[in-house]
């Protein structure tokens, strides 16, 4: 299990959560939230970039 988080304001405004398989070499994400207040600012696209270049990083050949 992997997580990223996005802090604005002193508080986790957004979060991204995802299953990793290393020796299996997959991966898919269980949740993506951003608060509503904040959504609008490219926060899900960041944490989303985040989590493909961890899984690039990691050799992960699929992510679902």
């Amino acid at each position: 299990m992997i997580s990223f988080g996005h802090a604005e304001e002193n508080s986790i405004v957004g979060f991204l959560l995802a299953e990793l398989s290393e020796s299996k070499k997959y991966s898919f994400i269980v949740d993506l939230y951003v608060n509503p207040e904040f959504r609008k600012k490219r926060i899900a696209t960041k944490l989303f970039e985040r989590y493909v270049n961890e899984c690039r990083n990691k050799k992960i050949n699929f992510v679902i």
